[in-house]
């Protein structure tokens, strides 16, 4: 190969390094920030509540007798009552049966509502600083006179 040959091939690597470090310049001036955006999710709990107090209320029962004699039995459905008279002293016992009542207990149903929040990161491209246009253009021919400059002083360096 000629001597101009590769001179002339040096030259257009150095101006395509030049055209490729002037774009990385350009496109690197954008940044990425990341925000945290809540994310919700909602949750429905329903709880059922017990009343604690709970009044019964029970059929009224009556019962009367009258005797001569010295003893006297009561009987209901729910209790039995001895009476008895004896040496001049009235003895007197109530005895009340074991049962169960059926009771129907009121219910209050309670519903709570539960958010959580989970922060994630969403990508944003947000300008940072905005440039005025002449700073750009006078970025540029400042580029294109360094690298002016610099293919000048290598072509000098290879002719001497």
């Amino acid at each position: 190969m000629k001597k101009e040959d590769k001179e002339r091939k040096a030259q257009v690597w150095i101006w395509l390094l030049v055209a490729l470090l002037s774009l990385i310049m350009l496109h690197g001036c954008t940044k990425t920030v990341y925000i945290p955006v809540e994310h919700k999710t909602t949750e429905t709990i329903e709880t059922i509540v017990r009343d604690t107090i709970v009044e019964v209320e029970m059929q009224s029962e009556r019962v009367e007798v009258g005797t001569t004699d010295s003893v006297s039995v009561l009987m209901t459905e729910r209790a039995t009552s001895r009476a008895e008279v004896s040496r001049g002293v009235l003895h007197h016992s109530l005895y009340v049966f074991p049962a169960s009542v059926p009771v129907s207990v009121p219910t209050v149903t309670v519903s709570k509502t539960r958010r959580d929040s989970i922060p994630y990161p969403v990508e944003v491209e947000k300008v940072v600083e905005v440039v005025p246009t002449w700073a750009w253009w006078s970025l540029a021919i400042a580029g294109v006179c360094v690298a002016g400059a610099t293919l000048y002083i290598i072509g000098n360096i290879k002719k001497a």
